[in-house]
């Protein structure tokens, strides 16, 4: 175990910061081995204890050294730790000069001298150290008890490298190492926001697993257990999945086996508003808070006694009505009136939940608790943000364990704006009804907010404490980061204005209001803002940079006058007001502003010593400097998705996206039309009533006419929203769509509801078919087409679509047919610049239409005379069909896209399949989509689905390189060798650069022995060079084959052997195999004798055969010798390889009078001059002959 100070780090040069961490770690592996006895270590290390301390030091080199020392702390381990204080250098000098120069301090720095101690100046340095620390000492900065440390495992360090990982307060400090420690008894962990309660359930995690422990987690968060699992998964010390990891809707999933009847406080909600009208007394109260009371009194108390047997003999798993008004008033938020009226309402709520067959989560508890014996059973369980949890909840937990000791709950009270009212001392009672003690831990340190937001969140806790009421559990927060106390602003119309247009396109910042009301208000002032503002409920389990709070304190401004007052004391609503407003101002990292409309209100007296004043304010003063890039909003717009806020996230994933389609529209048309629209003003001057229907289709149409589609769509809304009977108005917001981003499906959707109110209307199947004709989707397309010609067979457009659609599928002989018919009809023309269907064309525009159907016609007959194969598509119509393929891409599968992409990024293929499958329900023929869904399977080795996905792809010719890869991918895993070189070359055909394609097929060639083949495809990456990695591979394959062939040569096997060694999957370890048994001398005076010593050979422990022929042919791993060697393999240039089997050296004989003939002969070891023409070498080392 390596303890590291903050202050350690922070002094460590960014450039050298590696380098140092790998050398620690390597002291104290050193160390570890010499059981800690310093005199044991080489003597190189120059390590010297500071005289009168009990500090020593290791060098660097002749400048630079670490100070470390040792603890110990009896509670957790009996062995004692080293912690490394101080990384120095005494030459201030030489400090200034290595800021000036980077790279010569990387010189001077970058090795540990443990052999070169000779050039040393000991006393000088001595005297340094001793007076460095005696000044540390003097300044109290080495008092260990005041460090601030990271435990860090020797696998762990390496995240050390990058202070602003995200990973970063993972580790743990000492106070969080000691809550690991486990007493037999149930741990109360308790921590501020930031103090690191999720870290050390992390380690807790891991520990259990490294001990082989069924552990279970669980928290009401999906975005808190996301990020709890991906840590696990990314540090646990084997692949061995023993632990679980639960929110409340996968663990409704995982007991019912479909979540999708839980009903979540959104869908209460809209219950409840369509009863509201029935409870008046309810009229004005927050529906979160009726919810809170019905899930956590109602269903979710325990009672007062907890051994009573039927304390879970309920009707309908609500308390009776005479035990809930029994409750203490001070449980509640509601006086004796209202409560009557929720129980009232509880009594509906329960009635709909059995009329629908749904379940809330008290009821899926209720359920676990009467089936208790069918319920898992684990060794450790964890239960994050304890207070979000109902008292039945907790209580399930607890007998879900198998020792009741075994279970650790964190929490803080003070973020409980959930109204559970959970109290620790009642869980503390419900222990002792079972006969078990509990024990409290508490994390002080808040490692996320700096010091002036952390002093004034104690002033707010010291503010609960003599106001409302003091908890044995209430503490003081401790702060690591230094920062500027919060800034009270100055209320102004203006300054609000200014605050709420700064943020919306800031991802790391954020306004928190204290309800709906209050943020409709601010999105009336800024409507563009909505995606940044917050109510507190909201962001609870959010943070971010900087935040602003507004007139959480003014909402409620009763209340915290009597709070300030002394009134509160120890009710519940002064306590959840108090809550409300600690969450709020929690969530701030670096910079909080607080903004109260009520400036008397006595709260603001209460704290206006922790904070500082803004009177005037302007966009420099707020801390909104940095741009935010489209990263940015994309891993926003991820965790808004976890934690369920879809709006916030559409508005970040909105944010994260490239300029949308319309504007590509604009370009496209201004080049094909090469003109202006003009006298188009007309009819939208005309309009007055925004209310008439046509005036409405003229606004819409008009916009579409000036490309200003999302304008059209909004119209378009009106109309169908005030005559939902109208077909024209679902006609033309399909057209609208049509240009829109990822708009194809939306077009779609609104042609098939106009052809269902008005099914006569011939247009609307030609622009349903040209729409599903750009998806590529072509049987409905000619479905479409042919209801078109059952409407009206007398326009030649339906048979000229449908012809255009056996076109694109290569049917050219029926294509013509309906060319030729198309012909024969009178045809609508559509007019680009007025965008809509002519049905009376003039002549000559009638007469250019059906030219361009005879250009068709002229094609499809080169293309039926044609002899020669179809050229691979250009550069330019690749990038158009990924262009057609992402361009109508569904909103919502561009967003699961891409966070699939991220899991992708992060190696999580699991959860990556998860996001595709999602959005291919919204674009389930979309190519690329498809092919990362191909690829994920591969990375799980599940090949055969990997083909049933890839072959459908490929059955409609997308000329997408990248899809024909991932096949030969596919078909590599399921060993289909024949298929899977056939789909690399037709990815070679459509992109003849990529190297990676050649390689892979070359492998295979090998496999099917087609050597020459194979020797073709390397030599080609060589030829395209771009790509160092794969040229290196495609050389050493070279090589091998070369040789390889050689051995074969010599050894003259027959085809039966062949097979026999060609079962082997890995060619390199067959032709060393073969090679070994040549090389090592092994002849055979028969041929079934070689097959015999071959058999015996592969029926030895494979890997340890392996590593030994490693070991053999260690020799060719020298980059130049292999390089020489096989150039001249490869330029046919006789050498003569010879192998010594007593001295096991490799002599290789050249023909220098061949070699002079060489391009490369100037580099060749060949050339120097003392060279005789042969190269020894052995092992590792090359001699010169």
């Amino acid at each position: 175990m390596i303890l590291i100070t903050k202050d350690f780090l922070k002094k460590v040069p960014s450039n050298l910061k590696e380098s140092i961490l790998v050398k620690l770690s390597y002291f104290n592996d050193m160390l570890e081995k010499a059981q800690g006895h310093i005199k044991e270590l080489p003597a190189g290390f120059w390590i010297k204890k500071i005289t009168g301390t009990n500090i020593f030091k290791f060098r660097l080199n002749n400048k630079d050294r670490i100070l470390f020392t040792y603890i110990k702390d009896q509670k957790i381990d009996k062995t004692a730790k080293i912690i490394f204080l101080d990384y120095c250098n005494h030459d201030e000098q030489i400090r200034k000069g290595q800021r000036m120069d980077t790279q010569a301090s990387l010189e001077k720095s970058i090795d540990l001298d443990i052999l070169t101690s000779s050039t040393w100046n000991h006393a000088e340095v001595e005297d340094n150290d001793n007076t460095f620390v005696k000044s540390q000492r003097t300044n109290n900065s080495l008092i260990l008890n005041d460090l601030v440390s990271i435990v860090v495992e020797d696998h762990y360090i390496s995240l050390l490298l990058d202070e602003k990982n995200s990973d970063y307060l993972y580790y743990l400090s000492n106070e969080q190492w000691k809550c690991l420690e486990h007493r037999d008894k149930p741990i109360l962990l308790l921590g501020a926001a930031g103090s690191g309660k999720t870290t050390v359930a992390v380690q807790k995690l891991l520990w259990c697993q490294k001990n082989r422990l069924k552990a279970c987690y669980i928290t009401n968060s999906d975005l808190l257990m996301e990020n709890i699992k991906n840590l696990y998964e990314k540090y646990k010390l084997s692949s061995e999945n023993i632990a679980t990891f639960y929110s409340i809707k996968k663990w409704a999933q995982e007991i019912k086996q479909d979540n999708s009847l839980l009903v979540t406080f959104e869908e209460f909600n809209n219950w409840f508003v369509s009863n509201r009208y029935k409870y008046k007394k309810l009229k004005k109260i927050n529906t979160f808070y009726i919810w809170s009371e019905i899930r956590t009194l109602i269903k979710g108390f325990m009672g007062f006694e907890f051994k009573l047997k039927n304390k879970f003999v309920r009707n309908n798993n609500i308390l009776s009505k005479e035990e809930y008004l029994l409750i203490p008033k001070d449980y509640s938020i509601f006086d004796k009136s209202t409560k009557e009226a929720i129980y009232d309402l509880t009594e509906a709520y329960t009635k709909w939940l059995n009329e629908t067959n749904r379940y809330d989560e008290c009821d899926l508890s209720f359920e676990c608790l009467t089936n208790l014996n069918e319920q898992p059973k684990y060794d450790f369980i964890i239960v994050d943000e304890v207070q979000d949890f109902t008292e039945v909840q907790l209580y399930l937990l607890s007998q879900m364990v198998k020792d009741q000791s075994q279970i650790l709950y964190t929490g803080d009270l003070h973020q409980m704006i959930i109204a559970t009212f959970f109290e620790f001392g009642r869980l503390k009672n419900m222990y002792y009804s079972l006969n078990t003690d509990t024990e409290e831990r508490i994390l002080s340190k808040n490692y996320r907010s700096v010091s002036g937001i952390v002093t004034f969140l104690n002033r707010l806790i010291e503010i609960r404490k003599t106001k409302i009421g003091f908890t044995p559990f209430d503490y003081e927060e401790g702060y690591i980061r230094i920062g500027q106390k919060p800034t009270l602003v100055t209320p102004k119309e203006d300054v609000l204005s200014m605050i709420l247009d700064s943020v919306k396109d800031k991802h790391y910042s954020a306004v928190i209001v204290p309800d709906e009301e209050e943020r409709a208000r601010l999105e009336k002032i800024n409507p563009e803002a909505t995606g940044r503002i917050f109510t507190i409920n909201e962001i609870k389990g959010l943070e971010y940079s900087t935040v602003f709070c507004i007139n959480v304190i003014t909402k409620n401004s009763a209340i915290w006058e009597d709070i300030v007052k002394g009134l509160g004391k120890r009710q519940t609503k002064y306590r959840h007001s108090f809550n409300l407003f600690y969450v709020a101002t929690s969530r701030a990292m670096d910079n909080l502003y607080i903004y109260e409309e009520d400036t008397k209100n006595l709260m603001l007296n209460e704290i206006s010593s922790y904070v500082e004043t803004m009177t005037e304010c302007n966009y420099e003063k707020l801390s909104l400097k940095n741009k935010s890039t489209k990263e940015d909003w994309a891993k926003e717009a991820y965790r808004l998705e976890k934690i369920g806020n879809t709006k916030k996230s559409d508005y970040a994933l909105k944010l994260s996206r490239d300029l949308p389609r319309e504007e590509y529209i604009r370009q496209v048309n201004k080049q094909i039309e090469e003109k202006e629209v003009s006298n188009i003003t007309k009819d939208f001057q005309k309009l007055k009533d925004k209310h008439d229907f046509e005036q409405y289709l003229q606004k819409g149409k008009y916009s579409i006419r000036k490309k200003d589609f999302t304008k059209a769509v909004d119209f378009f809304n009106n109309v169908i929203e005030k005559y939902p009977d109208h077909a024209e108005g679902y006609y033309y917001l399909g057209v609208a769509y049509s240009y829109m981003v990822s708009g194809s499906d939306y077009s779609i959707r609104y042609f098939d509801q106009t052809l269902s109110i008005k099914p006569e209307w011939y247009e609307v199947y030609l622009d349903k078919a040209s729409t599903l004709r750009f998806l590529k989707n072509y049987e409905k397309a000619i479905e479409t087409m042919d209801n078109a010609i059952a409407v009206d067979a007398t326009i030649g457009n339906g048979y000229f679509i449908k012809g255009l659609l056996l076109y694109d599928l290569g049917k050219y002989v029926e294509a013509i047919q309906l060319f030729e018919k198309a012909l024969t009809l009178p045809c609508y023309i559509f007019d680009t610049i007025d965008k809509s269907w002519n049905r009376n064309p003039s002549t000559d525009k009638e007469s250019i239409f059906k030219n361009n159907i005879r250009k068709h016609i002229t094609e499809c007959k080169n293309a039926l005379n044609s002899k020669t194969e179809a050229k691979p598509p250009t550069e330019l119509e690749r990038v158009m069909f990924l262009w057609s393929v992402t361009s109508n891409r569904h909103p919502k599968a561009k967003k699961y896209k891409q966070y699939a992409l991220t899991f992708i990024d992060n190696n999580e293929f699991e959860e990556a399949l998860i996001y595709l499958e999602k959005a291919l329900k919204f674009s389930p023929n979309d190519f690329e989509i498809l092919n990362y869904k191909g690829y994920v399977l591969n990375e799980l080795e599940k090949y055969n689905e990997a083909v049933d996905v890839l072959e459908n792809i490929v059955s409609s010719k997308p000329p997408y390189p990248l899809v024909y890869y991932t096949l030969g991918e596919a078909y590599k895993g399921i060993k289909a060798y024949t298929n899977a070189i056939n789909a690399y070359t037709t990815s070679i055909e459509l992109d003849p650069n990529v190297s990676i394609a050649y390689y892979n097929r070359g492998k295979l060639y090998i496999m099917i022995y087609q050597f020459d083949k194979a020797i073709e495809d390397f030599n080609q990456i060589l030829y395209l060079n771009n790509d160092s990695t794969v040229s290196s591979l495609a050389l050493k394959e070279i090589f091998y084959i070369k040789t390889f062939q050689k051995v074969l040569s010599s050894m003259n096997l027959s085809k039966d052997i062949l097979d026999m060694l060609g079962t082997m999957d890995n060619f390199n370890l067959l032709f060393k195999h073969i090679s070994a048994v040549e090389l090592n001398g092994k002849t055979a005076s028969s041929e079934e004798e070689l097959k015999s010593n071959i058999r015996n050979t592969f029926q030895k422990d494979t890997q340890h055969n392996s590593n030994q022929i490693d070991q053999d042919f260690s020799c060719f791993n020298f980059d130049s010798t292999r390089r020489t060697i096989t150039d001249c393999i490869e330029k046919a240039i006789p050498l003569n390889i010879k192998y010594n089997s007593n001295n096991k050296k490799f002599t290789v004989q050249f023909n220098k009078a061949e070699c002079v003939k060489c391009l490369r002969y100037n580099q060749c070891p060949m050339n120097r001059s003392d060279s005789k023409g042969v190269l020894k070498f052995r092992k590792e080392q090359v001699y010169k002959s």
